[in-house]
């Protein structure tokens, strides 16, 4: 039920070329078929870019509370998955601690402006991501992790585009769990 539903919210989003569109069920027949959680992320991440084609890298990151540390699962469209399944431990990061504890969205417009000296940051800052739009994810009204959206361009995530790819974190994010994300 709750699939259905923001599948529904999922569709009223997309916009797709004439010759590419899917209708509703038929996206939704289409993402079942998948058996893999890759496959379903790969065709959900090229949903988002046939509509935004600067979104470079997709990153779900499930928290494992027992090991205090993000389990991430990630693909980038652009060239080799230069950026695989890694963990990150929480204590690593004062932004994501911030993250955490307020349990809002954030918004890095330009990467290049931070004076983040915290591995991940500069992960992404050598792979040439300029901004991202990290969105936490709950379950059961509990924290369960991350999904996060990258792009080489600076500036990108405008209102209306964080709407769209809210509604994306939602799908993403049922298709990652901590016992999934890394072996």
């Amino acid at each position: 039920m709750f699939a259905t539903q923001v599948a529904t919210q999922l569709t009223s989003f997309i916009t797709m070329p004439k010759a590419i569109e899917l209708q509703h069920d038929e996206m939704l027949d289409e993402l079942t078929k998948l058996s893999t959680i890759e496959d379903k992320f790969s065709f959900l991440h090229t949903v988002m870019r046939k509509r935004y084609d600067f979104i470079h890298r997709v990153g779900v990151a499930a928290l494992d509370p027992k090991a205090d540390c993000l389990k991430t699962f990630a693909r980038i469209v652009d060239g080799d998955n230069q950026l695989p399944k890694y963990q990150y431990a929480l204590n690593e990061s004062q932004s994501l601690h911030r993250t955490i504890s307020d349990g809002r969205k954030k918004i890095i417009n330009d990467r290049l402006l931070l004076d983040s000296r915290d591995e991940n940051s500069q992960r992404l800052q050598e792979h040439d991501f300029r901004s991202s739009y990290m969105i936490p994810t709950y379950q059961n009204a509990m924290l369960a992790g991350f999904v996060f959206f990258d792009s080489c361009v600076p500036d990108v995530f405008r209102k209306d585009i964080q709407l769209y790819l809210d509604a994306m974190a939602r799908q993403l994010s049922q298709l990652v769990s901590p016992e999934q994300s890394l072996p």
